[in-house]
């Protein structure tokens, strides 16, 4: 009797060699696939431009009544105290900060939640890791499809309001305070959104159940966000309110937009706790991917 071959037909972890083109972008197009047919997006999405409305509301108010003084004759005098001006600003750093903090909370639960934890629980780590994926791929393809949704909607009151705070600028403000504004808009969004994004695609990590994963997230943004007041409220010191994920955002955005506010002054405290947050998650799903392959 001939013995039969037996043929191992598993996944291998892929040892040939690596093109240049990243396969990072594929990863998170299939991210954005399925991210697109949950239901609750277009709720947050109208969501989004309902807090955007207000806000522009808010904005064009405050412009009239600047523009309304400028042509009563007080244009000098408004002219030398620009800061005044930048008050309308507020409106515009508000309502950005407003959806990355509040609605991108609930697009991080939604989309982030199964980033990795069905990948472990499916086993989709050995159909990944047999083709020519590295680590880095990967991470950037999981980490960008909620960063991405997150700053698509929070685009939405930057672009509009920072085009509307230009189209409606006094002729006595210089041009380039409302473009600034804008542009800074801009840069807080993906700022804010990569902040959002990476601690809960990191929590992700942690388990092999989604559910858990939107628990832990959950809890980690407001649980430490309360201790963090708590603690700045017993100390008097406002700085530790710009060590959570969502006063860290608010800190450096208001700072980096120019706008005087409870926190602003610690920007720089904001920055690196902001810059903290992204390090230590992108640490925890690469040192989840190492682990695999070590096993593997």
């Amino acid at each position: 009797m001939m013995d039969a071959e037996i043929r191992d037909l598993r996944y291998h972890p892929y040892d040939g060699p690596r093109s240049l083109s990243s396969r990072a972008w594929t990863i998170t197009l299939a991210g954005l696939n399925q991210a697109r047919k949950s239901k609750w997006l277009k709720w947050l999405a109208g969501l989004t431009l309902g807090i955007t409305s207000i806000y522009g509301v808010m904005l064009y108010m405050a412009m009239r009544a600047q523009d309304v003084k400028t042509k009563a004759g007080l244009g000098a005098m408004h002219f030398k105290h620009l800061d005044k001006l930048l008050q309308a600003d507020r409106y515009v750093a508000s309502a950005v900060i407003v959806t990355i903090t509040t609605i991108g909370f609930f697009i991080a639960l939604i989309v982030a939640g199964p980033a990795v934890s069905d990948d472990l629980r499916g086993g989709s780590f050995h159909f990944y890791f047999s083709r020519p994926v590295t680590k880095t791929d990967y991470i950037l393809g999981k980490i960008l499809p909620t960063t991405l949704v997150i700053a698509i909607l929070a685009l939405v009151p930057a672009i509009l309001l920072g085009s509307m705070r230009i189209a409606m600028s006094p002729t006595i403000e210089p041009l380039r305070v409302p473009l600034m504004t804008a542009a800074r808009a801009l840069i807080v969004v993906a700022a804010g959104s990569l902040v959002m994004g990476v601690p809960a695609v990191a929590l992700s990590a942690l388990t092999e159940r989604r559910g858990i994963a939107r628990i832990l997230w959950a809890l980690f943004f407001l649980v430490v966000g309360a201790v963090v007041g708590i603690v700045a409220h017993a100390t008097g010191n406002k700085q530790y309110m710009a060590m959570s994920i969502d006063g860290s955002i608010k800190a450096f955005s208001f700072g980096f937009m120019k706008v005087k506010q409870m926190t602003s002054s610690y920007w720089f405290t904001g920055l690196t706790a902001m810059a903290a947050y992204v390090a230590a998650g992108v640490g925890i799903v690469a040192w989840r991917v190492t682990r695999w392959q070590t096993k593997a």
